[in-house]
């Protein structure tokens, strides 16, 4: 299974990867999606309360934030994303995203799945990308690395 990892801020790129994927018979996980664990997390899903800011929450008081962790729905939308995370042999990091997205490649590098980065036309360089199975700027470039990995399992 692969594990999509990106921002809710890029989901005309996430959109795209999806429907090729599914075209191509690839089973994958979209952070987006509802499933019978949970619905696609968002802060906003906390209450209110929470205000919209960069992402799509304002910078918040540390306190605030800690509580924000502890809420029984961020708890089940973090055990669902780390649960698929784990199930995943691949992860495809779809840039431009965030921390979180960032911390999941780290995990998937450090677990030694596969990982492919997505990199926009135009790209802030960042040295740890180098840990990478492959580095693609194309969707054709995505598919030839899955291509590729799956040919040496």
């Amino acid at each position: 299974m692969i594990y999509l990892a990106s921002s809710w801020r890029n989901t005309d790129r996430l959109d795209f990867l999806a429907e090729a994927l599914r075209y191509n018979g690839y089973e994958f996980y979209d952070f987006r999606a509802d499933d019978e664990r949970s619905k696609g997390f968002r802060w906003s899903d906390l209450g209110d309360h929470i205000k919209p800011g960069a992402g799509n929450v304002a910078e918040t008081p540390a306190s605030d934030f800690v509580a924000m962790l502890q809420n029984p729905i961020a708890q089940a939308a973090y055990e669902r994303d780390m649960s698929h995370l784990h199930q995943s042999d691949c992860l495809i990091l779809v840039l431009p995203s965030g921390k979180s997205a960032h911390a999941e490649y780290g995990m998937a590098v450090a677990s030694g799945k596969h990982t492919i980065v997505w990199l926009e036309e135009l790209v802030q360089p960042e040295l740890l990308y180098a840990s990478a199975d492959s580095i693609a700027w194309t969707l054709s470039g995505v598919m030839d690395s899955l291509q590729r990995k799956a040919m040496l399992s």
